[in-house]
């Protein structure tokens, strides 16, 4: 299981459900790149024609723009307590992140990566099976109503295994980060 998360250092990545700074072009490329490219299914059991899974909360499945969801080329779960007849029947529903694990080891999955929002985020962050973090690191200071850990807290737990040159786009200023567990 692998986290893909823009935020600031603060830790912010929401505003009014939405992204508190202007859509980043090559954040959005590096998301499409790392969530739909795969090194190969978890298990050899799964390994044809095995697609990723992306999982989120309701929140942030309905942030997604309606054209564009469910996201093409990946396997969509949906955490929510909502029914599933109000998503299409291609995307599946769970009620929590284990149970989203749980339905997705039946699947043909190549990798899961966890997409959002604060609260999956954070679970996933504590799971024993998180492996990654691609963090976009925004330098920039916004107003956010949504957090998950600062990125300070985030490096007593995660290292930092590849950083990136700083960026700036649309006034903003980041840099790509790819964080591994630490060793104990």
């Amino acid at each position: 299981m692998e986290i893909v998360v823009a935020a600031t250092r603060a830790g912010g990545i929401g505003m009014n459900g939405g992204m508190p700074w202007p859509t980043l072009r090559a954040d959005l490329k590096r998301f499409s790149e790392i969530t739909r490219t795969s090194a190969g299914a978890v298990n050899a059991v799964n390994a044809v024609n095995a697609v990723n899974a992306i999982v989120m909360g309701r929140r942030t499945y309905e942030s997604i723009p309606p054209t564009h969801r469910p996201l093409p080329g990946r396997l969509s779960v949906v955490l929510t307590q909502s029914f599933a007849a109000d998503f299409p029947p291609e995307v599946k529903t769970a009620a929590s992140l284990q149970e989203a694990l749980e339905i997705l080891g039946n699947e043909k999955i190549g990798k899961i990566f966890i997409i959002g929002g604060s609260e999956c985020f954070r679970e996933a962050m504590a799971h024993p099976l998180a492996k990654r973090i691609y963090l976009t690191l925004i330098d920039n200071k916004f107003e956010c109503d949504t957090f998950v850990p600062p990125y300070t807290e985030l490096l007593k737990t995660w290292t930092v295994e590849h950083e990136s040159v700083r960026m700036s786009e649309a006034g903003v200023t980041y840099r790509f980060i790819d964080l591994v567990p630490r060793k104990l």
